[in-house]
């Protein structure tokens, strides 16, 4: 029998331990609101975040649930721990920005490389049928923002906006030091009213993209 999680406090303690085994499947509980309105910790790189930073692989299963986020943290949900081969799996779920901050970022699975490093195999980041609802435009939020692999399937992006930067609902931004570029696809997925500097819905720098 499947266990659920059914709240926010219950998802943060999935999160946790799966960090700690290394690595899991969490599998929210069907048509569930969870409202992350508190900061989990101040994160990295100065910035709030909602959710446990993930170390492992790791894959949420929405089941079609919501996750209202934005309120005091910046990022919602953060992998940046320089695992290689981790992979960040999200699938059916709605993510919804109803925050007022600058620069605040759904999903950010992310790596910093200095000139002297490679990287030796990419992470894989997949977003399956998932909806990102980026709240007003006065407010900066965008979905995705990654230097590893992307897979993104069935989703939707509507309202995702950023002021200073590229790509208001994607940006994949790659490291000339890297052994091997992002490959990037997107499939079957709809972008609506994104905004941003450069590249409004998607921003792309030294990776391979399949539409």
């Amino acid at each position: 029998m499947t266990q659920y999680i059914e709240t926010a406090t219950e998802l943060i303690n999935a999160i946790e331990e799966s960090n700690l085994v290394g690595g899991g499947i969490i599998e929210l509980k069907p048509n569930t609101l969870f409202n992350i309105t508190e900061v989990y910790d101040s994160g990295s790189f100065s910035k709030s975040l909602g959710l446990p930073e993930v170390s492992a692989p790791l894959s949420i299963i929405g089941n079609n649930s919501t996750i209202d986020w934005g309120i005091g943290s910046d990022f919602l949900l953060l992998s940046s721990t320089n695992q290689y081969n981790t992979r960040l799996r999200i699938s059916d779920i709605t993510f919804r920005y109803v925050g007022s901050g600058a620069d605040s970022i759904a999903i950010r699975f992310w790596d910093f490389f200095s000139s002297s490093q490679t990287q030796p195999t990419m992470g894989l980041l997949e977003v399956i049928n998932c909806n990102f609802e980026q709240g007003p435009q006065t407010a900066e939020a965008r979905a995705i923002v990654t230097t590893h692999r992307l897979i993104v399937d069935d989703c939707n992006f509507k309202d995702n906006y950023t002021n200073g930067d590229g790509g208001g609902a994607i940006s994949v931004i790659g490291s000339v030091t890297s052994n091997e570029k992002q490959d990037v696809s997107i499939r079957n997925s709809t972008f609506e009213s994104n905004h941003a500097a450069f590249g409004g819905a998607i921003a792309i720098g030294l990776a391979v993209m399949q539409i």
